[in-house]
């Protein structure tokens, strides 16, 4: 069931794909896209707390970078929007740190000043980007060849392998837990709303579940041959030449480099 999991880090080098050299050397596609993304957000986020004037031409270019590989941005939105409430709460952390901070008497200025309110913006503004152009690069891309990328780069295996095991099993634990949410309730009549015992017990029970899953797991994966330090799969689709694919992966980050200087 899971020979899928091994398969390509076996024998990945032996299919020969069109994207990949004479000499077996995979394409260097993913990797050429991962490190633009970063360098993109590195030299977003690289601008100092409390200015405002860079977004607007940040937000522009980014959205082109979506409208290039998604031809619509409401997609992208709807993906990103479970974050943002969450970027929202860490970014109005930094005005009411600044007000407590006064409340103690370690700052000069009493309550939450303006600067604070532009700094959450342009914090929240920073990280609403950076995650808009990770999730459009792990839409475009795919998770898997991600992955790839990063392990090529250095990423140790054994974390490759966990985020692996964490993307194909997120779907099976949200239906184990809809399983388990349908015995509870059919056990338990009357209303759970305000029931935190049920609920962490079914949490404990969901926990027991994966690691004797993760066990069966791992046993069937040694049984079929499986290495940590083995060889990495080819690459699953063609890659463009050498020049489209630094212009189609740089410039972004070109332009983000130019604005961060010049704005």
């Amino acid at each position: 069931m899971h020979s899928h999991l091994h398969t390509g880090a076996h024998h990945g080098e032996a299919r020969g794909t069109p994207g990949a050299s004479a000499a077996g050397v995979p394409s260097l596609d993913a990797r050429m896209e991962l490190i633009a993304v970063l360098v993109a957000i590195a030299a977003i986020g690289s601008e100092p707390l409390g200015r405002l004037l860079p977004f607007a031409f940040y937000l522009p270019l980014v959205f082109a970078s979506v409208l290039q590989r998604e031809r619509s941005l409401w997609p992208a939105m709807l993906r990103i929007a479970p974050v943002l409430p969450v970027l929202v709460i860490l970014a109005l952390g930094l005005p009411f740190s600044r007000a407590l901070d006064s409340w103690l008497n370690v700052a000069p200025v009493s309550g939450i000043d303006q600067n604070g309110w532009v700094a959450a913006l342009s914090l929240c503004l920073r990280a609403l980007l950076a995650v808009l152009l990770l999730s459009t690069l792990a839409k475009a891309v795919g998770f898997a060849e991600i992955l790839t990328a990063l392990r090529r780069l250095g990423l140790p295996a054994a974390v490759v392998l966990t985020l692996q095991h964490l993307e194909r099993y997120r779907a099976l634990i949200a239906e184990e837990w809809r399983r388990t949410n349908q015995a509870r309730e059919s056990r338990s009549p009357g209303s759970m709303r305000f029931a935190f015992a049920g609920y962490a017990n079914q949490t404990a029970l969901i926990f027991l579940r994966s690691w004797e899953r993760s066990e069966r797991i791992h046993a069937a994966m040694l049984a079929r041959g499986f290495r940590i330090d083995g060889p990495l799969p080819a690459p699953t689709k063609p890659g463009d030449s050498p020049r489209n694919a630094w212009i189609r992966s740089f410039w972004l980050p070109a332009i983000a480099l130019l604005i961060r200087l010049a704005v």
